[in-house]
């Protein structure tokens, strides 16, 4: 008989199973490989800059071991937030260290040593923090055949939003791997219907693993549901300056200058000013400077950053 553990794991692992099986299937083909792939991450410029990095760099140890700031680059392509540069830096000197631990499949004490619980600097003190999305990443990045990239919005898709991340990271990607195993055709299919739409050869298909497929998929889902779930949780509370911006770049799905955003925000009254003028572009100039996490800004054009 299975312990009450390894009862409750399986019922999660089921969870997961189903919910890629209900949103995966033959009816599904051609708006997943439209909207969940093509649009989302070829045709979203921001996606497509972050998928060449990440070919480029997919397990490339000579990249790894010689570059003499893999992590910082890392963590700004991942967008990964909160994360000090002597955080990096440690990180950078044990580079050799942390290959051989993922190599050797020594997962649990790579998150343990590096990840849980990791010190990182908050103001003067330092602070315990959990870096399981950056744990994820690292480990995808070299073991992409096994291991998914997770990060919050996919595990709060797959209904573990209450779990731990170390322990969601196994099951969806064991998960990943049993449907992609099951389902190679649909895969397959799937693959080949992107491929065709990616002109411009953005993504090397030669190296796009099953794991980083479904992550795709997935991750288009999950944040538009999150966008819809956060829209509809309350429609009449009034939105700050910066969330009303964020939700106008979702709505719009592209780019914006300053000047849109404010012609869109004077129609769509997200934001209202106490004394009703009209929003300029130059105070979407000033609130977007302010968030540097969640806008990025190039001249007067601004941009949502990856996983916001």
């Amino acid at each position: 008989m299975k312990t009450n553990e390894e009862q409750y794991i399986i019922f999660l692992k089921q969870k997961v199973f189903k919910k890629i099986s209900t949103e995966l299937n033959e009816n599904s083909i051609d708006r997943i490989v439209q909207i969940d792939l093509y649009d989302s991450h070829i045709k979203d410029n921001i996606s497509s800059s972050f998928q060449k990095y990440y070919f480029e760099t997919l397990n490339n140890e000579i990249n790894f071991l010689s570059s003499q700031n893999f992590f910082k680059q890392f963590k700004r392509r991942y967008s990964l937030q909160g994360i000090d540069n002597e955080y990096l830096d440690r990180l950078e000197n044990s580079k050799s260290e942390i290959l051989q631990l993922i190599r050797h499949n020594s997962l649990t004490k790579l998150y343990i040593d590096y990840f849980n619980k990791a010190l990182i600097k908050h103001g003067d003190l330092k602070k315990e923090k959990d870096l399981g999305s950056f744990f994820a990443k690292l480990v995808h990045h070299f073991l992409p055949n096994e291991y998914c990239a997770l990060d919050n919005p996919i595990k709060d898709y797959f209904g573990l939003s209450k779990e731990s991340f170390f322990i969601a990271f196994f099951i969806i990607s064991e998960e990943y791997k049993k449907w992609a195993l099951e389902n190679k055709q649909l895969l397959n299919t799937i693959r080949e219907n992107f491929r065709q739409l990616d002109e411009n050869k953005i993504l090397d298909f030669n190296l796009l693993t099953d794991h980083k497929l479904l992550d795709l998929i997935f991750w288009s889902k999950a944040n538009r549901n999150k966008k819809v779930n956060t829209k509809k949780s309350s429609p009449l509370k009034k939105m700050k300056l910066h969330d009303a911006i964020a939700q106008t770049l979702i709505t719009e799905n592209r780019a914006m200058s300053t000047k849109e955003i404010a012609d869109k925000l004077n129609i769509s009254k997200l934001y209202t000013k106490k004394d009703k003028s009209k929003i300029t572009d130059f105070q979407i100039h000033g609130r977007t400077k302010n968030y540097p996490n969640l806008f990025n800004r190039d001249g007067s054009v601004v941009s949502l950053i990856k996983g916001k």
